[in-house]
């Protein structure tokens, strides 16, 4: 009897030794799966410099494992301390990986964030979050106030749920979206719905890509603001989902610095000096890219091309009421009507004066010159005529400095800016002093 309990007892430590095996395999497995979908995730958006910051420790040699088997991505792990005292990471991609989103280690890691580059940082929460983490989540993210653009993945099995996050400095309004990834692998589509956010660009008059006009004392609301790029960003709002807002500096353009190196420790003011501060997200003028302002600002083109284009609008014909007399110039219109009168005078005056005027040779002589006179003037005025129908019509001019120095035979229309634009590209037309 009593081998027969000790047999009972075997067997049933056996079975429980087992099943707590196969829940730790299950566990390992599921790390496992969770850390190829997150080392795709980050492989496919061109993450090829990783760091790894993980609270929760057991985690985070699985995840470098799951990296370490592409040979084109170089991963290095290290604790949420560590990561904080470094600051050679600008060009790595940034996991962080953490339990729940009402933790001073998620605030903490926010601001590492907020000082990555954007779209170069994956927060992984290893608890899968309620409707109540989310909205402690909403709530922290209100309170960040610094620009950043970062991607974060939830849950405890494959498939992972991924959102994307973006906040804007001095802003309460976090934009937080679902990922869309490309059908079959996970490569961000780029689709973004910024929720409304405003988004306020400091700049100033730069015809004709911006031009402010009737503002108030604070060059804040401007009763009149257009321009190409005003229009562009006006319709680059519709497609996002967001205000634009466009005031005028007051302080200059600012590109350079105060004093100081002209870098990051310099003292900035003006327009530029605002958004490197992180007062402003943006300015929207023409802005020229150069190297040293590299590592300050981030350059977006709105259009593709700022050369000048002459365009014309093909319009309907307008009735011209001058072809008819354009034949001939006005001297040969004055000469012709002189001869006209000249013949009527003297074929008119001696008919009623003389009753047999007709039989004379000076009728004959007079009749005849007018008549051939005539006959001249219709085949050259027929001859013209019919040039001006069938030549092509076409521009003595190719561009807009041609069109400059065609003045006054030619107006030019054309937008506030261009032509101080054109001046000081070098043009010698001096279309002022014409």
């Amino acid at each position: 009897m009593g081998g027969t309990t000790s047999g009972y007892s075997a067997t049933f430590f056996y079975l429980v030794i087992l099943l707590l095996h196969d829940c730790h395999t299950s566990d390992v497995n599921q790390m496992s799966l969770v850390a190829e979908e997150m080392a795709s995730f980050v492989r496919d958006n061109t993450g090829k410099c990783v760091s790894i910051a993980c609270q929760e420790r057991a985690f985070c040699p699985v995840l470098h494992r799951a990296f370490m088997k592409d040979a084109l991505v170089m991963s290095r792990q290290m604790t949420m301390e560590r990561r904080a005292e470094m600051s050679d990471t600008k060009r790595d991609f940034n996991v962080f990986v953490v339990q729940r989103p009402d933790s001073v280690i998620f605030e903490q890691t926010l601001q590492l964030v907020a000082d990555a580059k954007r779209r170069s940082s994956l927060i992984y929460f290893s608890d899968n979050l309620t409707m109540e983490d989310l909205s402690q989540l909403r709530t922290t993210l209100s309170n960040l106030g610094r620009n950043s653009f970062f991607y974060f993945a939830s849950g405890s099995t494959v498939p992972l749920r991924w959102h994307q996050v973006i906040t804007l400095n001095h802003q309460e309004e976090v934009a937080i979206s679902p990922v869309q990834f490309v059908e079959g692998t996970h490569t961000v589509r780029e689709k973004y719905n910024l929720q409304g956010m405003r988004v306020t660009s400091i700049s100033d008059t730069w015809a004709p890509h911006l031009v402010f006009e009737d503002c108030n004392e604070e060059m804040m609301q401007c009763k009149t603001s257009y321009g190409a790029l005003y229009d562009q960003s006006q319709l680059i709002a519709q497609l996002f989902n967001f205000t634009m807002i466009s005031i005028q500096g007051q302080k200059g353009w600012g590109v350079a610095p105060v004093e100081g190196p002209y870098n990051c420790s310099g003292t900035w003011a003006g327009i530029m000096g605002d958004v490197i501060n992180g007062v402003y997200p943006v300015s929207l003028s023409e802005w020229n890219y150069r190297i040293e302002r590299n590592e300050l600002l981030d350059f977006v083109s709105l259009t593709h091309s700022d050369n000048m284009q002459l365009v014309l609008t093909p319009q309907p014909a307008e009735v011209d009421t001058g072809l008819f007399i354009r034949p001939f110039t006005d001297e040969a219109w004055k000469a012709i009507l002189g001869m006209t009168v000249i013949i009527i005078t003297v074929l008119l005056i001696p008919y009623f004066i003389f009753s047999f005027f007709e039989l004379t040779t000076g009728y004959k002589i007079a009749s005849t010159s007018g008549w051939y006179f005539f006959v001249l003037l219709n085949a050259f005025y027929g001859g013209a005529l019919t040039m001006f129908f069938t030549s092509e019509v076409s521009i003595p001019f190719e561009g807009v400095r041609d069109v400059i120095r065609a003045y006054d035979d030619w107006k030019l229309i054309m937008m506030a800016g261009e032509l101080q634009v054109i001046c000081l590209k070098g043009d010698r037309a001096n279309f002022w002093m014409r």
